[in-house]
């Protein structure tokens, strides 16, 4: 378990009714069955939740249908290769922002730019 009681509860939430991405729940669903308001901020925060869970070792995923804790390794696959896929394409809009940047910018005005390391651009062939 995490140290967060909302983000426990939030996994047995899904331990309980949303194992295997049939059975995803969507956030607003989720906001209702733990007696949150379904709105936008409460919407962000199941998302939050998710990243603390896996952080504290719960395999939780999110698909189109809503999040749910997944039956086969196929599902995980599934949400991480959407994952490895919004990675790509915010690097890609990093990379045009620096091009921008460069073009609109003296040298001697700019940082440094950020570096893609091996595995960032290990991720980008990937995608």
């Amino acid at each position: 378990m995490s140290t967060d009681p909302d983000v426990d509860r939030f996994v047995r939430h899904l331990q309980a009714c949303a194992v295997g991405e049939a059975k995803a729940r969507p956030a607003v669903a989720i906001c209702r069955s733990l007696g949150l308001e379904p709105d936008e901020r409460n919407r962000r925060v199941i998302r939050a939740w998710t990243l603390l869970a896996l952080k504290a070792g719960h395999l939780v995923c999110a698909g189109q249908k809503g999040y749910f804790v997944p039956a086969t390794p196929a599902e995980v696959q599934s949400t991480t290769r959407r994952l490895r896929g919004e990675a790509y394409e915010l690097l890609k809009r990093a990379r045009r922002a620096d091009e921008l940047s460069a073009e609109r910018f003296e040298l001697a005005e700019m940082p440094e730019p950020a570096r893609e390391t091996p595995a960032l651009l290990a991720l980008m062939e990937t995608a």
